[in-house]
């Protein structure tokens, strides 16, 4: 795809990240107890086991585990198909890692990786929540790394959910380019909005 393309679409993929991150919060209140719940009590006890959604990395060999907010979307934009994986942290904390595979058709299940390819390419971006604003944010499949490549494997792709792995080198672009984030053992499972 066209490197003028990029810039286009990754405003646009920003955009996108910012009206998704302000969606509406609801809180639920604590089961105040009775009732059958479906966890086998009756009491209002355990309730029952739910399908797991996650983004989870080693950042720099550091443990990351984002589950407050965990989505999958897919959007089409002037025929340029994009699938945008979303981990949020929670807890309070806003630090965040996206997943995007923009494509001609709409991703599927295989292996993408960073470089030039006539069909789609990758980006990645990890915003970390004390950052002094956007100059704090990195991104990966920008600059090529030969030592840590960024790359984006699907492993199963339903109308439901989209599970899969990813690993490589986010550099912080905004700033001055040099710093850099080295992503190994991330796994991603997020339902698909």
């Amino acid at each position: 795809m066209k490197k003028t393309t990029l810039f286009r679409v990754l405003t646009f993929v920003l955009l996108i990240g910012l009206l998704a991150s302000c969606s509406k919060h609801t809180d639920k209140p604590a089961n105040p107890g009775g009732g059958n719940n479906g966890g086998g009590d009756n009491g209002g006890g355990t309730p029952p086991p739910t399908e797991s959604y996650y983004v989870k990395t080693k950042m720099d060999g550091a443990a990351l585990n984002y589950t407050g907010s965990v989505k999958a979307m897919r959007v089409v934009d002037e025929g340029t198909h994009m699938l945008q994986i979303q981990g949020i942290k929670g807890g309070g904390s806003t630090d965040e890692v996206d997943l995007l595979v923009y494509s001609a058709e709409d991703a599927t299940a295989g292996e993408y990786t960073e470089g030039e390819h006539d069909t789609y390419f990758i980006l990645g971006v990890y915003a970390p929540q004390n950052r002094a604003d956007d100059l704090g944010i990195f991104y990966g499949g920008v600059h090529l790394d030969e030592t840590a490549p960024f790359t984006i494997k699907i492993t199963e792709m339903t109308d439901k959910y989209v599970k899969g792995t990813f690993s490589g080198t986010f550099y912080d672009n905004e700033g001055n380019g040099d710093n850099k984030k080295v992503f190994t053992e991330g796994e991603f499972k997020a339902p698909i909005q």
